[in-house]
């Protein structure tokens, strides 16, 4: 990674940690900062930014007490009936936190509610505010708990997800917050790349860990479809690029599946074959640095590179032979097994 990269990233977190330092907080990261929208500014719930065009007297509470009133019906039959269950256990929290447990069920299933998910790591926010929207800044709000505390809540049943990502809800009565610029942290659009890097390698934050279960990969599926069609395109590429017998055509496909895998990764930073193959495709037009620290990355998230180059050439001597031209010895070496 480049060192004025590193810099940067290393800022950023000390931007946050001093700022920290100073009493409790929670976070919260947002991958698009809705620049020159109505939102602008705030930090806000699904719901309101749903339904609260702010007019006078309009209330979102309104909107989500119906929304409940409608959610109820759904949870099964009477017996099983999730917000009385909660309430016939827990007597003392009464019909108001049984109703929080049930808008946190909503929230963890994708619905919209008028709860704003927090974490208590920055470093999760960091992520959240890095995956996804590459072409544009992200943002972490870090949020002095004393001055919320009456907002905050925390449900007494956590799925794995709320676990895994340190939630706590706020529920604001209006639908939204608006923080002071200090507590708003800028991550510009090319430092979320790196700084996903950088999560996965020195905290292991990544995607698995944040979206552990099956709902989080629907949840983020549809984000991804687009880097899946990308790769794809990409690997078309490369495949004329090795069938080329032009010199200049082939440097052209090889040129142009970079492209296409460079929008892949950036839709979804994880996608280890995107890696991969990027770097094999750097191989053929002698970018050595660049596909080394490709061919790195993929081999650290858990893939094989070796069998993934052993689907083109034999080995590096066949890959020689074909292309005319030696691989560096140390990539040479990365791409060959180990004698046993």
């Amino acid at each position: 990674m480049d060192k004025d990269i590193q810099r940067e990233i290393r800022k950023i977190i000390d931007r946050i940690e001093k700022k920290s330092a100073d009493g409790d907080y929670i976070y919260r990261g947002e991958p698009e900062t809705h620049e020159g929208s109505p939102y602008y500014g705030k930090v806000s719930s699904s719901l309101w930014r749903e339904y609260g065009i702010e007019i006078r007297g309009f209330d979102i509470e309104i909107v989500q007490e119906e929304m409940l009133s409608q959610a109820k019906k759904h949870t099964g039959h009477p017996q099983h009936d999730l917000v009385a269950d909660f309430a016939n256990m827990f007597p003392r929290y009464g019909s108001e936190t049984a109703d929080f447990e049930l808008l946190a069920e909503i929230q963890h299933y994708g619905g919209k509610t008028n709860l704003i998910d927090f974490t208590t790591d920055y470093l999760i926010a960091l992520f959240f505010a890095c995956d996804g929207h590459h072409d544009k800044p992200g943002r972490v709000i870090l949020q002095k708990i004393e001055d919320i505390n009456d907002m905050i809540m925390q449900p007494r049943n956590p799925r794995h997800r709320i676990i895994a990502q340190k939630s706590i809800f706020v529920h604001p009565p209006k639908g939204f917050m608006e923080p002071h610029e200090d507590d708003v942290v800028t991550i510009l659009p090319n430092l979320k790349q790196p700084l996903l890097e950088h999560l996965r390698k020195y905290h292991a934050v990544f995607a698995e860990t944040i979206y552990n279960d099956i709902y989080g990969f629907i949840r983020t599926q549809n984000i991804h479809r687009s880097a899946y069609t990308e790769f794809y395109i990409g690997f078309n590429h490369q495949d004329k690029g090795r069938k080329a017998t032009d010199p200049e055509e082939k440097q052209k496909e090889y040129q142009e599946s970079i492209e296409h895998y460079d929008k892949a990764i950036e839709l979804n930073a994880e996608f280890k074959q995107a890696y991969c193959n990027r770097g094999e495709a750097l191989l053929h037009l002698r970018k050595w640095e660049k596909a080394e620290a490709d061919l790195i990355t993929a081999k650290e998230m858990g893939l094989d590179i070796i069998a993934s180059f052993r689907n083109d050439y034999t080995d590096v001597e066949e890959f020689k032979n074909i292309n005319g031209f030696e691989l560096p010895e140390d990539i040479a070496e990365m791409l060959t097994p180990k004698q046993s």
